[in-house]
């Protein structure tokens, strides 16, 4: 279900006949009789941001939601001005809201019905101007609860939760360790910090994580003795970014406290991109990687504080006194292939966010000579990606380039799998093209084993055709 177009109304208009408006009213839709433009005005308002607060929804007045019978019930709308509505409504809502005025043409005499329709707010809650909340449940509009609210206020950054007090945590119970930690940080980035002239509690609180005698969230996430992977955050996502967005969506700073307590220790840059930093510690230094998880009424983010790799960690190390430049997207394909013997586009698009074409321009930058963290094998689509010897020899090991190359023949018949998704059909020159053989004798030999394998009773290759032009396909399923 969700909100019905005008078509839709129409077609549920026809069961007036046996039903009355109220029984096809739902979560996304409401009937009301007209009265006049200047009443009628003030409860397409109210139920505006009743909708807004929910997944929105359409009001459709000259409808009596109580009589049976489509004559009866359909008395239409009259005297009113679209413009003037949309404007009202506007300027009656706050935040304000911009909705849709329109009209309906039904068959009976009285001609028109009038429509608002209200798309879901992407910065809840909203209110009238008189300081009315209500929010869709149902059938009805409800008012607005107050933990209900301040957990959109939160969500929508209306309210910031980082800086509000920690139930039952006190400063007694703040980490010294991870506080002189901190201090330590920043006097490595900045001996000359104003902070660091201060003592603990001067400290904390010029840093937000107490206020008023109490400690904030910021203080219990900074410095909290309770240890936890895991930090949850009241309130869903700002509207716009999710789980598989985050990293590519533009900055927004909900947790303002949090994040100035971060740009006061030089953490990051300014708040709002803290996101991308937070993954960049953890797989440098060989953790798992982060995850963010919400079921829309908060955050949830994982952080997983395994053993570190060290050579993971040499790893980087050696690249910064190169002067070697290490994006958060190289970590991302790295932390990969510690784990895995190869990466391939569709994959790499999930683990960085990115579109098929997006993340192999990233593949191939990394596969660069004066990169020289990957090879490529294969020049299609379904090209896989390899660690290069010298990388593979610091983070693996001596054996573990050698092992990939044997594991060539066992990811060719999935590369022409992916080829196939790609293209229907292959050609034997095509293939030799594909796995990287080369067109020597040697190579067509090769291929022609391979796809005689894949072509047999037990294959996944149907052949048609006959020398030279024998073209495969994928087989059905049996």
């Amino acid at each position: 279900m969700s909100i019905p177009t005008n078509a839709e109304l129409l077609v549920l208009l026809e069961r007036l006949a046996t039903q009355t408006a109220d029984d096809l009213e739902s979560q996304w839709l409401d009937f009301k009789p007209w009265y006049n433009a200047k009443d009628d005005m003030k409860v397409a308002t109210e139920y505006a941001i009743c909708f807004a607060n929910g997944d929105g929804g359409v009001i459709v007045f000259g409808v009596a939601d109580k009589t049976r019978g489509r004559m009866s019930a359909i008395h239409g709308a009259k005297d009113y001005d679209l413009d003037v509505w949309r404007r009202s409504i506007y300027a009656a809502t706050n935040p304000n809201l911009n909705v849709e005025v329109e009209e309906l043409t039904v068959p009976e005499e009285t001609g028109k019905l009038l429509v608002v329709r209200v798309p879901k707010g992407i910065s809840p809650p909203y209110g009238t101007t008189q300081g009315l909340y209500k929010i869709r449940v149902g059938k009805n509009c409800m008012p607005l609860n107050p933990a209900h609210f301040a957990k959109m206020q939160i969500s929508s950054g209306a309210i910031d939760w980082s800086g509000h007090p920690a139930e039952g945590v006190a400063p007694c119970d703040l980490d010294t360790v991870e506080i002189a930690r901190a201090r330590n940080i920043l006097r490595r980035i900045n001996p000359n910090s104003e902070l660091l002239k201060l003592d603990d509690n001067a400290f904390l609180i010029g840093l937000g994580a107490i206020r008023n005698g109490k400690v904030t969230h910021t203080g219990f996430l900074l410095f909290g003795r309770e240890q936890m992977l895991v930090v949850s955050s009241p309130g869903g996502f700002i509207a716009g970014i999710t789980p598989l967005n985050i990293l590519r969506h533009e900055p927004m700073s909900r947790n303002r406290v949090l994040a100035e307590a971060f740009e006061k220790l030089l953490l990051v840059e300014r708040a709002g991109i803290g996101r991308r930093r937070i993954f960049i510690p953890m797989l440098s230094y060989g953790k798992q990687m982060p995850q963010y998880e919400t079921d829309g009424m908060r955050v949830i983010l994982r952080l997983f504080n395994g053993s570190y790799d060290q050579r993971m960690a040499a790893l980087v190390v050696k690249w910064k006194q190169q002067g070697m430049e290490i994006d958060l997207d190289n970590l991302i394909v790295l932390s990969f292939l510690r784990e895995h013997a190869f990466i391939d586009t569709l994959t790499a698009a999930e683990l960085l966010q990115l579109p098929r074409d997006a993340a192999r321009a990233v593949l191939d930058q990394s596969a660069q000579p004066r990169t020289g963290i990957l090879e490529r094998r294969g020049k299609t689509k379904a090209a896989a990606y390899y660690l290069t010897k010298n990388v593979s020899k610091d983070l693996l090991g001596k054996t573990a380039y050698t092992k990939t190359k044997g594991l060539e023949p066992i990811r060719y018949a999935e590369m022409v799998k992916f080829f196939l998704v790609d293209h229907d059909s292959i050609t034997p020159q095509e293939c030799r093209e594909l796995l990287g053989l080369g067109e020597s004798h040697a190579a067509r030999v090769e291929a022609s084993r391979y796809l005689k394998q894949w072509s047999g009773e037990n294959g996944f290759l149907r052949r048609e055709g006959k020398p030279p032009k024998v073209i495969y396909y994928l087989r059905e399923k049996r």
